[in-house]
């Protein structure tokens, strides 16, 4: 392993990068991620990285943490020489000098272990014993405030509280090097400090109710609306929502006599009265008198809940997950994970591809995906199998190749 000339120094750089490239390959496409990057990080020192999407921060510390190698240049952490570092080497390394937190708390943490055990789990893999290793997690768990949900599973707790014991166990071994890609990026955490800012938070769940868990009294929205027809499953013109209570002394958009008090008794409707009726009622329209949409929603909701939002997202995102490598293989282009969800992506298609010969050749298969522009939109649910992602993939693959 080589070492860093002159990091035996307290003055020393604690990171070294120099002239850093990072390019990725697939067939014929090249995207280069970091193109001759310096950088240079003292020990103690904070340091945010920001960037579009796509300037290559994940990937930097993708490297930084050994998870990923560069193309060319070099990288120094700690002394150590991140190029020349044996299997070995990098195991230990990345078992005890960084600690990394995934933007996705789901990388964090093992669903079947509970907050203790993730955290005793790194230190129990480093040899402490176990008894330590409980100290430890309990310390650490206090130090989040999530003592109180120490036996509690990654799946019992909110988007924020998972974030908060990927940290601990991200410090469980007292890594000199703390690296963590977009931490804050939960709506969780964004709710809390939209609440220290006095803003409101107001979510248009319509691409994901249905399809991905979601807790009102865990992200604690001002509002969350959501069109009916898309991952709900139920008819055109009409939409739900849900307001907090920001919202309960509001003025509606669309005045109702039907919102209005005492409009259930029909007999007194000639009292007219101008109050309106408690809480999120007041902001109803004319459609929740519909006699035919209604029902249709209220059937389609219960499908919903029957299928369970959380069948639905693990059920795309394990059909995807197979899917997306072989996409990228064929040159084509998709967000990063973090930015992805299993039940909707988009697809960028390379240069050259007949779009409209594309679109008739998806018909021909049966394939129902939303072309739009040179890029795709793909929507899977639970009805759809590994058969309905092989015939998208094989028509991509024909028209790429024509």
């Amino acid at each position: 392993m080589t070492t860093l000339p002159g990091t035996e120094t307290d003055t020393a750089p604690y990171i070294v990068c120099e002239d850093l490239f990072k390019i990725h390959k697939s067939d014929e496409l090249e995207v280069v991620a970091l193109r001759g990057l310096d950088l240079k990080v003292r020990g103690g020192e904070l340091m945010a990285i920001v960037g579009a999407s796509g300037s290559g921060k994940s990937t930097l510390l993708n490297i930084l943490a050994g998870l990923d190698q560069p193309s060319a240049g070099r990288a120094f952490v700690g002394g150590r020489d991140l190029l020349t570092m044996t299997e070995a080497e990098m195991v230990r390394y990345r078992r005890s000098a960084v600690g990394f937190i995934w933007q996705q708390t789901g990388r964090n943490l093992i669903p079947y272990l509970t907050a203790t055990q993730n955290v005793e789990l790194p230190l129990m893999l480093d040899g402490i014993e176990a008894g330590a290793a409980r100290e430890r997690a309990n310390e650490l768990l206090a130090a989040v405030s999530l003592e109180h949900r120490h036996d509690h599973h990654p799946e019992q707790l909110s988007g924020g509280e998972q974030q908060r014991v990927s940290i601990a166990v991200a410090l469980a071994n007292r890594p000199p090097l703390l690296l963590a890609d977009e931490p804050t990026g939960e709506l969780d955490a964004i709710g809390a400090r939209a609440r220290a800012a006095g803003a409101r938070l107001v979510v248009d769940g319509t691409q994901s109710m249905g399809a991905q868990p979601f807790d009102v009294a865990r992200t604690r929205p001002d509002a969350l609306i959501c069109a009916g027809y898309k991952w709900l499953t139920g008819p055109y013109a009409i939409g739900l929502a849900w307001y907090g209570p920001a919202f309960d002394d509001g003025v509606p958009i669309e005045e109702n006599w039907i919102t209005r008090r005492g409009s259930d008794r029909f007999n007194e409707l000639v009292n007219y009265r101008d109050d309106y009726q408690p809480g999120a009622i007041r902001y109803d329209v004319g459609e929740r008198s519909n006699f035919v949409l209604l029902p249709m929603l209220e059937a389609a909701l219960e499908q919903v809940l029957d299928w369970g939002p959380e069948t639905v997202a693990a059920h795309t995102r394990e059909l995807t997950a197979v899917a997306v490598p072989r996409l990228r293989d064929l040159g084509c282009r998709l967000d990063e994970d973090r930015w992805r969800a299993g039940h909707l992506f988009g697809v960028r298609l390379p240069a050259g591809v007949d779009i409209p010969q594309l679109g008739r050749d998806l018909r021909a298969r049966r394939v129902s995906v939303s072309l739009r522009g040179g890029a795709i939109r793909v929507a899977p649910h639970l009805y759809n199998d590994d058969a309905d992602l092989d015939a998208l993939i094989a028509v991509i693959r024909s028209a790429v190749r024509a």
